[in-house]
């Protein structure tokens, strides 16, 4: 199949209907409008216009973070099906539904006492529905919670069975018999907090939904549960967990009801262990009660509801609108409208099934920015003291900190700004800023600049030149803006240009991805600036990017796969699978070793308006934009079987890159494209 390309001529004018201004190292960069003409192969013009701003329509699901003054926050604990860089946790290698295989769990310590004869557990569940994961365990221990095993502690489980929802409570009894367990049909739904509590006296187990005695039996009677501990809080789980509470006596209904919706205080006789879910400095699952059982956090987040006494739960109105865009998300479907008010987001949104309707177009969830001061960002505010030492600045990182910030433990940085401004991650070769402005070309680069050294990848790759290296080696900081972290002793170190560290203008990368979106359809992203760090659609479909910013998405040295060669070296912004889906009015820039834009096995694909600018460090490594294996029902595109859904490039501009070009796949028709200013010596 041959790639068809429309070329204007050269009179012909090039329109980017939105931009920023030329100077994009902050975040906080402002919108334009750019134009550019093509009469002149050596020269562009920019026409900036004033921002837009928009407001809320009616109906519309507001989230303002410049509101949490008004609310009370309150952790719980987030179970999800990825991990902290929001890869995959399962098999997503599914049509329609991926299998998930969750990871996150809090572990007891092993000291934890084995309960008697006598004992109440209670906790506060919210269970996400995923049609994928009938049996999760909500307290107990690693075994299958869909089991009876003989030798399971007192245990709680939610499962489902032909689509009806089951609480499952009992334990085990030791090796002659198997475990006993109660099954409560129909008492709990999913994606709804409940309270649950499961009490034995010896004699008569009870089980209670918010306080509401909803099962009795003396099936137990007499029988002791099996001499082990309760070792788990959550396991191949997926929702929220919070309010956990683990005692030696059996509490009554009045008990139960009159501590339902307050905390303890932790004295109280009977308790054994309390966790309103709050950790300390070494990132451990704070036992509030009297004993000092922590847990240990495995990637499950740490996250807040909040509630006031006007909102008892954010609802998204003027008056009650959401802190975050995930609690919008939780909230909505297809038709809704979530209105994101100016703000640094700096929350992930790693989502599964969200509005899924496979491959099939229907009503939109539309998630819209009042303005480009609207920024999904990977970057945390850094309080730290810096020294200066031999001219060199010096912290000491909290990392609880960052932690506490972001909700799941953190245990490097990967960037570097202050006021905003990009710092350079130490390298063997010096160079200018590579966010500040420059006018060169291929073959009169600005000296100094990036694109005028002879910089190769920091892994062994083909055509090197330096040897490997590591970026953000301290050994190579000898130059104004380079910065270098020891994960180690955690210590920052930067020499500064014009911009001086202090204690509330430094932000810091600490994941790779901010958004991965996977088996979801009919999603749009409007007028959002998406900043360090990447995104990912996988086997979604009619997903609409539009008058928005990609900034900073990778950053060199967060991964030495070699392209191409290593396994899982696939890095950067994708949309993987799925049909019909557009980048519309789009600026991707300063992505460094990894590809601005590929749409992977997606069937007709659209990038229309789009400025790829300043990306790309490297002279022996080539990350061009574009699309790939764009076609179905066959092994290889040349199969008979095979159909092809081609792709369209659209007035797309490339400007001040080291790799330039397209790859724009197969059947593509490529119209209105301007390539200028490309430093990869090849062509």
């Amino acid at each position: 199949m041959i790639n068809f390309i429309k070329i204007g001529i050269v009179t012909a004018t090039l329109f980017l209907l939105f931009g920023i201004t030329t100077d994009l190292s902050a975040a906080t960069s402002q919108t334009t409008n750019i134009e550019l003409n093509t009469s002149s192969i050596d020269s562009y013009s920019a026409v900036i216009n004033p921002d837009t701003s928009y407001s809320p329509a009616a109906g519309d699901k507001i989230v303002d973070q410049g509101a949490l003054g008004q609310y009370t926050p309150n952790n719980y604990l987030h179970f999800d099906a990825f991990d902290f860089h929001g890869d995959y946790q399962g098999n997503n290698a599914q049509e329609f539904t991926p299998i998930p295989d969750p990871t996150d769990t809090v572990s007891l310590p092993s000291n934890f006492p084995v309960l008697g004869n006598v004992f109440t557990l209670e906790v506060q569940v919210y269970s996400a529905a995923h049609e994928n994961m009938a049996h999760r365990t909500i307290i107990g221990n690693d075994a299958n919670p869909s089991g009876r095993e003989k030798d399971r502690p007192p245990t709680i489980t939610f499962n489902k069975i032909n689509g009806v929802n089951q609480i499952r409570y009992g334990f085990g009894v030791g090796p002659d018999q198997k475990g006993k367990r109660r099954i409560i049909e129909s008492v709990v739904t999913d994606n709804q907090w409940y309270h649950i509590a499961f009490t034995f006296d010896g004699t008569t187990t009870k089980l209670y939904v918010d306080g509401i005695e909803v099962d009795s039996s003396d099936f137990a009677s007499g029988l002791t549960p099996h001499p082990v501990p309760i070792s788990i809080i959550g396991r191949k789980f997926l929702g929220k967990i919070d309010e956990v509470r683990i005692w030696n006596i059996a509490r009554t209904q009045g008990d139960i009801q009159s501590t339902l919706s307050t905390t303890l205080l932790g004295n109280e006789p009977g308790l054994v262990a309390y966790y309103p879910m709050n950790v300390n400095q070494d990132w451990e699952l704070i036992d509030e009660g009297p004993n000092n059982y922590n847990g240990t956090i495995s990637n499950v987040e740490i996250l807040q509801r909040y509630s006031s006494i006007n909102c008892p739960n954010p609802n998204g109105t003027l008056a009650c609108p959401y802190l975050t865009i995930n609690g919008a998300l939780d909230n909505s479907q297809g038709g809704d409208t979530i209105f994101i008010k100016d703000g640094r987001y700096s929350e992930v949104l790693f989502r599964e099934l969200l509005n899924q309707s496979y491959e099939t177009e229907g009503p939109k969830l539309t998630l819209k920015g009042e303005s480009q001061n609207v920024i999904l960002d990977g970057t945390v505010p850094l309080t730290a003291s810096w020294h200066l030492v031999d001219g060199v600045y010096e912290a000491t990182v909290d990392m609880t900190q960052l932690s506490n910030y972001v909700g799941v433990k953190v245990e490097n940085i990967y960037g570097l700004w202050i006021d905003d401004r990009y710092m350079i991650p130490a390298m063997p070769v010096n160079f200018t800023n590579p966010t500040d402005i420059t006018t060169g070309t291929q073959n009169n680069p600005e000296t100094g600049t990036v694109f005028e050294q002879n910089l190769t990848a920091p892994y062994q790759y083909v055509h090197m030149v330096q040897d490997s290296y590591i970026v953000a080696d301290i050994d190579n900081m000898d130059a104004s803006e380079e910065w270098s972290f020891d994960n180690v002793q955690n210590k920052l170190s930067l020499i500064a240009g014009d911009k001086i560290p202090n204690s509330s203008n430094v932000r810091v990368r600490v994941r790779t991805k901010i958004v991965n979106i996977e088996f979801s359809d009919n999603l749009e992203f409007r007028n959002i600036h998406f900043f360090a760090g990447t995104f990912k659609f996988f086997q979604a479909s009619y997903i609409l990017l539009e008058d928005s910013i990609f900034s900073h998405s990778w950053e060199a040295g967060m991964s030495y796969l070699q392209p191409g060669i290593e396994a899982g070296w696939e890095r950067g912004n994708f949309i993987k699978g799925g049909t019909n889906n557009t980048i519309r009015n789009a600026i991707f820039q300063y992505i460094n070793d990894a590809s601005s834009l590929n749409f992977g096995a997606s069937m007709n694909p659209l990038a229309e308006n789009v400025l790829f600018q300043y990306n790309d460090w490297f002279k022996n490594t080539v990350w061009a934009p574009g699309a790939n294996d764009n076609f179905t029902d066959g092994n290889k595109w040349y199969d008979n079987t095979s159909v092809i859904k081609g792709s369209t490039f659209r007035y797309i501009t490339m400007d001040q890159n080291h790799t330039g070009g397209l790859q724009p796949g197969l059947g593509s028709l490529v119209e209105y494209a301007r390539i200028q200013n490309q430093y990869i010596n090849i062509d």
